[in-house]
């Protein structure tokens, strides 16, 4: 006997079926070329009748190249059938030695619907590398400040003080609908350093949503005050183009409660900050 899970699960790929997908690879692309044509073993490699399409690109700033573009389907287990698209994007950025981009996108609204999405990208991506230099800038020694002590004071919010080490950090983590800061001393000692992640699903899915990033940073001292935290935010949602999050908090006081946007740093610190999040997407 069939069960209406199974009539659906029946019933559903002729319901999402029907799209063409651009199918092929290329490698070590320069910038100057990233929006050019597609090179000629690409041409005709179309997969039809397909659920969804994806690409996969990642995009090296310090030799100023595409190290893989990967025009293919999604792999099985890794998606979700019921988004229009999904975005899945890392950066990743370590003193002067790396300044590095993951790109991955998935979508069903239209024929070559991902590789649409990448001429569209990708331009705005290599324009906004001064945003990656500038939160480097805020992160690292500058040159004229070699003869600086190791030694810095970083806020702790575990004993809501300061401490003294080599490396401060600081984290903020949108998840689940809420918000969880962190900043502390750095036990690594990896030296100065980035890494953010947004995954952004439409229909939102709050199970896999999610917008983050740390950093270490030894230029100054306390140099993860919420204000500092706040300003590498501002900064990593500048290159987070197609979103805008608009982010709220409601803390509880003794004789009343009061709401702050997060886009100020007056907020008490604490241990760990939670909030409620609300996201509006807007068109490239």
């Amino acid at each position: 006997m069939l069960t209406e899970a199974t009539l659906f699960l029946l019933v559903l790929p002729t319901i999402v079926n029907g799209i063409k997908c651009t199918d092929c690879t290329q490698s070590n692309i320069a910038f100057i070329n990233a929006s050019g044509p597609l090179s000629s073993t690409c041409e005709n490699r179309i997969i039809s009748n397909a659920t969804q399409c994806q690409v996969m690109f990642q995009m090296n700033y310090l030799i100023k190249q595409i190290w893989i573009l990967d025009f293919s389907l999604p792999y099985e287990g890794l998606h979700s059938s019921l988004v229009n698209y999904k975005i899945d994007q890392t950066v990743a950025l370590v003193s002067s030695n790396m300044k590095y981009v993951a790109t991955t996108y998935i979508c069903s609204t239209e024929d070559n619907c991902a590789e649409k999405f990448y001429f569209d990208i990708i331009e705005k991506l290599i324009q906004k590398e001064s945003i990656l230099d500038e939160i480097q800038s805020e992160l690292s020694f500058a040159a004229n400040t070699s003869t600086t002590s190791p030694v810095h004071k970083c806020y702790d919010t575990w004993t809501n003080q300061t401490v003294n080490c080599s490396l401060c950090y600081g984290s903020l983590q949108i998840k689940y609908g809420s918000i969880t800061e962190d900043r502390r001393c750095d036990p690594k000692d990896s030296g100065p350093s980035l890494e953010s992640k947004i995954i952004q699903n439409n229909p939102s899915l709050p199970s896999d949503d999610q917008n983050g990033f740390s950093y270490r940073c030894n230029n100054q001292n306390l140099c993860n005050t919420k204000e500092q935290l706040y300003k590498i935010k501002e900064l990593s949602n500048q290159f987070y183009t197609w979103i805008l999050f608009n982010m709220t908090t409601t803390a509880s006081t003794t004789s009343s409660t009061t709401t702050t946007s997060l886009l100020t740093s007056s907020t008490v610190d604490s241990r760990t900050t939670t909030k409620n999040l609300s996201a509006q997407m807007f068109a490239l």
